[in-house]
């Protein structure tokens, strides 16, 4: 047996529907136990708090691959702005770039702006619609007093460039000096080449089959060969699909 499908196969068992849903297994045992009034208060207190671990836990591991997916496909971001020194990618331009890509992948990002004595902090914190966040650490600056910037511009402008380079760090950027990089096309400016066509099959099948639920996509999985499963586990297909088959 291939490297690949063991690894498929090993996914397949890891990522079934009823490990997927503990927590709600384990909720609705307790909501069928409180009927009971026989039932120890103390168990259904520690049964409750499994429960809520359990919970948390599925969320974390909910968010994380969504980051990873979605890290994956970061295109290089074209270096637009210019400056006296050096020229650099644009806010506005990453922005554009990378808010479809999160949003495919059920994340925001957003910037937590503040004082610290007399700097200014800007933190980016990556938000996954479950309610797991990363905050990315804040970034403190002194205010750009720039020629010709009053005081308020030159806030704004310490807040444009916190927000650049948080940005960059959180979902790891990478700038380009070659406009070919910066295409528009997603998953990522990395030159990456066309998919084949039975690949494209296999991702529209796949896609069908998780709108259909959690039930029709894993028995559509355990079907395919052990190329096709260890190409969709290989390049993060797989657990996009299960979260797309969950949220219906």
């Amino acid at each position: 047996m291939s490297d690949v499908t063991d690894i498929a196969n090993v996914e397949e068992r890891r990522t079934g529907v009823a490990t997927v849903q503990e927590s709600a297994q384990m909720l609705a045992m307790i909501a069928t136990a409180a009927k009971d009034p026989a039932v120890d208060a103390n168990k259904m207190v520690t049964l409750a708090k499994l429960a809520t671990e359990l919970q948390d836990r599925e969320r974390q591991a909910e968010f994380s691959r969504a980051k990873v997916a979605a890290i994956s496909e970061m295109p290089r971001i074209f270096k637009k702005g210019k400056s006296d020194k050096h020229r650099y990618a644009k806010f506005e331009d990453m922005h554009s770039r990378v808010m479809p890509i999160l949003t495919r992948h059920n994340l925001t990002v957003s910037f937590a702006v503040g004082q610290s004595g007399n700097l200014i902090t800007v933190e980016a914190v990556l938000e996954h619609a479950n309610g797991v966040q990363l905050r990315g650490g804040p970034m403190s600056m002194p205010s750009d007093t720039g020629p010709g910037r009053n005081p308020v511009q030159a806030v704004a402008s310490t807040i444009s460039y916190g927000k650049r380079a948080t940005l960059k760090a959180i979902l790891n950027i990478i700038e380009s000096d070659t406009p070919d990089d910066d295409d528009g096309n997603a998953g990522g400016g990395t030159g990456a080449k066309p998919l084949e066509p039975f690949k494209r099959d296999l991702l529209d099948a796949a896609d069908k089959a998780a709108r259909a639920g959690a039930t029709t996509y894993l028995a559509w999985y355990k079907e395919l060969d052990g190329a096709a499963k260890g190409w969709l586990v290989f390049e993060g297909h797989h657990d996009r699909f299960k979260t797309l088959s969950q949220q219906g």
